[in-house]
């Protein structure tokens, strides 16, 4: 895979100590509406417990999770604790050159905040920057 560059697309404001991660068809249609029971491989199912509603409360639940986050509604989303709390975080795309289909973007990565140590090693000049985000109760 020839990647062709990493670049900084933008950044995301954090109030709540958390992030979804969805495509946003989801949000007018499914959003605090969680089903109870479920399409899969057509049959009903019951909505199992390690899957959360797609809503702030299952966004909530999701991220207090033992892996700090967990997915929402089989696929509408994944909501998972942003590193340091609250602040504005940097949002990086890396992209590849496909020879069918051209130019896209395989690699979001979203820099949370990191140790000094983290922070040396992945100070590579590509682009890494450690985040001064708003500790809890700093506000």
């Amino acid at each position: 895979m020839e990647i062709l560059e990493r670049k900084k697309i933008g950044h995301v404001g954090v109030d709540s100590g958390q992030l979804l991660i969805t495509d946003p068809c989801y949000i007018n249609s499914s959003w605090e509406k969680p089903p109870q029971k479920i399409m899969v491989d057509d049959d009903l199912v019951e909505l199992e417990e390690d899957v959360f509603p797609y809503s702030y409360e299952g966004a909530c639940d999701a991220t207090e999770s033992a892996w700090l986050g967990n997915q929402l509604s089989f696929g509408a989303g994944v909501a998972f604790r942003s590193g340091y709390g609250d602040g504005q975080y940097d949002v990086y795309a890396t992209y590849y050159d496909d020879k069918d289909w051209g130019r896209r973007i395989v690699k979001i990565e979203i820099m949370m905040g990191m140790t000094d140590d983290q922070e040396s090693i992945m100070s590579d000049g590509m682009g890494y920057q450690r985040i001064d985000a708003v500790k809890d109760g700093d506000v």
